[in-house]
């Protein structure tokens, strides 16, 4: 009789249990960001988690962006193999040149690559006359272009007329946006023009850049993953592989820079850094070392070395927010603040990452943000030595405003087509695989 009595309670657990966990995947309920991932997973309305890794947007939308600029592949042959995108088509073309002229929508997009070393600069004493700094574009290509005419850095045609002056990029050019390829091609062909007229355009690495370099594409827009994909066949780290173009300039952009008694970093300066007797060279370098290795290693730990976990690691250089938003343990107050500066021969330390309401000192005038909200239209410039906010008519891709209401709107997770919609699998299926390869015969030039 006990034993008919145990049998019969376990049965009902069970029945009660799998009842429980078909009542928690009916109620299930997903938000996605702008940028079509997942946000978060809600049960019964109100139990909540976080979801960072997957994605699936109803569609991808190329109306707006028909072109993805290039992924070019160079071979030890001397020639490269270029993957483009034009409207639901990707393209592959080989060619012998180090440049590529691509026509879409009777539109022509010229791109060349190593014309000149453009090596990066970690440290320079002396400070251009004019700075514009710049953070976090996150693929808005029209938001880059068009400060760029505003401020007349280029002419009518797009290239640099800025003379001498520099453009410091403080991190996150990729990511969220639709247009990454075309946000580091245009920085990467800037950056040439501006060297070879006496200017410099410097790139610094966010954490953004960190994710893309080490295959996190999560934060993808969904029509950039769908059109990487479909150039790439796969979502590895190809598209910034160590023989792309891009893969390779990134590969070798400043994580940290000091431009005169200003330093710039993307996220910010942990107390570690006080009793830290690395210069702007070594952290610049373990990085560059590990980029380069991180092909041969399976997943990143910030841990492994001392070095690394100034950079890399969770409150490294790339993620820390203490001067701007966590007040934390090891956020260092003023007096160490202005140690740490001292100690790489700055006064002023200029930052991204979190974005502000207001480009203004803080910190009594140690610490600017040169990130800001969106729809603020706010610059950081340097005129002179002396910072100081620029207000532009210009406006970013306001990300904030999408995030927010993109977070609240609740739709069914759909494990299985249905009469509402395809299921998520199908979705992302249908994103990526369905796109053929087009593979062009080479063109004379």
């Amino acid at each position: 009789m006990r034993k008919n009595l145990l049998k019969k309670t376990v049965f009902g657990i069970l029945i009660l249990l799998v009842t429980f966990i078909i009542a928690l995947i009916a109620s299930a309920k997903v938000t996605l960001t702008p940028s079509g991932s997942y946000y978060k997973l809600y049960f019964f309305n109100s139990i909540s988690m976080k979801l960072s890794y997957s994605g699936a947007n109803d569609k991808a939308n190329f109306s707006v962006y028909p072109f993805a600029a290039p992924i070019v592949e160079q071979h030890n042959d001397d020639t490269s193999t270029v993957h483009y995108y034009c409207l639901d088509q990707a393209y592959s073309r080989k060619v012998s040149e180090q440049e590529v002229n691509i026509n879409c929508q009777d539109k022509n997009h010229q791109f060349s690559w190593s014309k000149i070393s453009n090596n990066a600069v970690i440290e320079e004493d002396k400070l251009a006359d004019n700075i514009l700094v710049l953070s976090d574009i996150h693929g808005d290509i029209n938001y880059l272009n068009s400060i760029l005419v505003e401020m007349a850095i280029v002419d009518d045609e797009g290239h640099w007329q800025w003379q001498d002056n520099q453009i410091v990029v403080t991190g996150d050019s990729v990511d969220k946006g639709p247009a990454d390829f075309s946000v580091l091609w245009r920085l990467y062909q800037l950056s040439q023009q501006a060297e070879l007229a006496g200017g410099r355009v410097h790139v610094l690495l966010g954490n953004h850049e960190h994710y893309q370099l080490t295959g996190n594409h999560s934060r993808l827009n969904a029509d950039m993953r769908a059109k990487t994909f479909a150039m790439t066949n796969d979502l590895s780290t190809s598209p910034y592989g160590t023989e792309t173009v891009l893969g390779k300039w990134l590969r070798s952009r400043p994580i940290i820079l000091r431009l005169g008694n200003y330093l710039f970093t993307h996220g910010g300066l942990s107390v570690e850094h006080l009793d830290s007797e690395y210069s702007l060279a070594q952290l610049n370098i373990s990085v560059w070392q590990y980029y380069q290795q991180q092909a041969e290693r399976s997943k990143y730990r910030a841990e492994q070395t001392p070095l690394l976990d100034l950079t890399l690691g969770k409150e490294g250089l790339i993620w820390f927010r203490g001067q701007l938003r966590e007040k934390r343990k090891n956020t260092p107050n003023e007096q160490q603040l202005a140690k740490i500066l001292a100690k790489y021969n700055a006064d002023t330390l200029v930052i991204g990452h979190s974005a502000m309401d207001d480009v203004a000192a803080l910190h009594n005038g140690v610490v600017w943000p040169a990130h800001t909200e969106h729809k603020s239209g706010q610059v950081l410039v340097i005129e002179a030595g002396q910072a100081k906010k620029q207000q532009l008519k210009t406006l970013w891709y306001d990300y904030a405003l999408h995030r927010h209401s993109s977070r609240k709107a609740k739709r069914k997770l759909r494990l299985f087509a249905d009469s509402n919609g395809d299921s998520e699998i199908s979705v992302v299926k249908a994103m990526f695989t369905q796109m053929s390869i087009i593979k062009e015969s080479p063109r004379p030039y």
